[in-house]
């Protein structure tokens, strides 16, 4: 089974995206190879007209705390798509699905891959969406420092923006 995500065309990492590469290796040791016949569709607003352009070889997607937005939505769910859950009721409504297939996004599960190492060194931090950061990074670490809230960038290593989430005490 092939792991899918979102590679964004500039090239630029974003963490939601790359979380993918990172978390689910973890969570399913040895469950991932190259066979794009069964592809898994973790975190990310991946659940549009796009996944089915960018998945057409497979014959098996499973769906698991995926959002809906972005793009053009989908006409209905393709029969050949396993939703065992999605990121929310917004994504469940949109596509129709039982308000039961709303649970979370996978990224509530970097808990039990990832300890914290550092102390605590802030009340709070922001991470904005990679879209805003890419044009207002200066920006928003100004805005940050002036309201004294730590400032993380989601280009950041993965590494770096773990660590600087878990130094705030949200």
């Amino acid at each position: 089974m092939k792991l899918f995500y979102y590679r964004r065309r500039d090239g630029q990492p974003n963490f939601g995206d790359e979380l993918n590469t990172w978390l689910w290796p973890r969570l399913l040791p040895d469950f991932f190879d190259s066979d794009e016949s069964t592809q898994f569709v973790g975190t990310g607003t991946l659940l549009n007209h796009r996944l089915l352009e960018r998945t057409a070889t497979a014959q098996r997607l499973i769906i698991f705390s995926s959002g809906a937005g972005y793009e053009q939505p989908l006409p209905q769910v393709p029969a050949h798509w396993h939703i065992v859950c999605v990121r929310g009721p917004l994504s469940a409504r949109r596509l129709k699905l039982p308000h039961g297939k709303a649970i979370t996004d996978g990224g509530l599960l970097v808990g039990r891959c990832f300890r914290p190492t550092g102390a605590k060194r802030c009340s709070h931090a922001f991470m904005p969406h990679i879209h805003h950061a890419s044009f207002a990074d200066v920006a928003w670490k100004t805005l940050c420092n002036q309201v004294g809230i730590n400032y993380i960038n989601p280009r950041w290593p993965r590494e770096r923006i773990l660590r600087a989430i878990s130094e705030a005490v949200i």
